[in-house]
């Protein structure tokens, strides 16, 4: 069954104070810990920010970054990777899309011949991987060549670009799906970690997502220890609202997804750019969110009913960039 939303009070919920009390140190001297990396930050935004924001954004240090789907080079007719199409599709700049030419910046046709910076590759074709065992074998070989192979043709025809999985890694790897991941991540020189939350109407499950991040955060940072991968956390200005073992959507069956108050905001926030695990912390952060597209073309994929227009966009777009800069430049 679907609920149905109506606006209703959003009870502000949590309020988090954190006192640090010095300890007296007795007994044997304890091994020091692990260097803890420089607060070196990479700044990234990936969600087509329109020029007012964009001015912003690059007075805040940050950068775009690519991010590729499959629409570049997935087959629907084979359900493989397709190199051909990938070699078509990997720069589109005569693409005029949906979204106002003026938003977002030359990425957003793909990856620019010549291109130094950072890509996402985002295939979600992952259940093979994550539960090899539900599939047969040569599906699930055919699924990680898919990715390796994704990855090779990035390399071959953007030499230049650093490369960073998105999605792959969401807890503690283990067993046969944990050996198949680490094949693949391996490759690139980074990995992400969506920090997309599913937040009740009074975030008294905040604790529950913010344990639910920090163990994909750790898994991450395990990763970079291992291979030297770079750790940059997806952070999103907005939330899915948990309804029952749901989440919460319109009278048409949309998806609503909401901006959460600051104080929550910046709990996610601290989260990624604090943790700490076997002397590694994350190396910058992503931030992707799509109210700018659904603005323009007016789709139904979500609804977004706390900014309906461009002002109101752009202002908790702004807000939200200067919030995870500010954290940044304080770690």
């Amino acid at each position: 069954m679907r609920t149905t939303w109506t606006i209703t009070q959003w009870v502000a919920g949590l309020v988090i104070a954190v006192a640090a009390t010095p300890q007296l140190c007795h007994g044997p001297t304890q091994p020091s810990p692990p260097p803890v990396e420089p607060a070196d930050l990479v700044l990234l935004e990936a969600f087509w920010p329109s020029p007012a924001v964009k001015k912003v954004l690059a007075e805040l240090g940050y950068d775009t970054l690519v991010q590729i789907t499959p629409k570049r080079f997935w087959s629907n007719r084979t359900n493989l990777f397709d190199v051909a199409r990938y070699e078509r599709f990997i720069w589109t700049p005569n693409d005029e899309g949906a979204v106002p030419r003026a938003f977002g910046s030359a990425q957003r046709y793909g990856i620019p011949p010549g291109y130094d910076g950072w890509v996402l590759l985002d295939l979600e074709k992952w259940d093979p991987l994550f539960r090899p065992d539900d599939f047969d074998d040569e599906t699930v070989r055919r699924r990680v060549a898919d990715y390796k192979n994704l990855i090779a043709a990035t390399r071959r025809l953007r030499p230049k670009a650093k490369i960073c999985w998105f999605g792959l890694v969401r807890g503690p790897l283990g067993g046969r799906s944990g050996e198949l991941i680490e094949q693949i991540v391996r490759l690139a020189d980074g990995i992400s970690v969506p920090m997309f939350s599913n937040l009740r109407q009074d975030y008294r499950n905040l604790d529950h997502q913010i344990e639910i991040h920090q163990s994909r955060l750790k898994a991450c940072l395990a990763l970079k220890k291992k291979y030297s991968l770079k750790v940059l956390p997806v952070l999103s200005k907005r939330h899915n609202v948990k309804v029952g073992r749901g989440i919460l959507r319109d009278e048409a069956g949309t998806p609503i997804r909401m901006i959460p108050p600051p104080h929550v905001q910046r709990r996610i926030i601290e989260t990624a750019l604090s943790i700490e695990h076997e002397g590694m912390r994350v190396d910058g952060v992503i931030l992707w969110w799509k109210d700018n597209g659904l603005l323009a073309t007016q789709t139904d994929l979500d609804t977004i009913p706390d900014t309906p227009d461009q002002a109101a966009a752009d202002r908790s777009d702004v807000q939200f960039a200067r919030m995870v800069a500010e954290a940044a430049a304080k770690r």
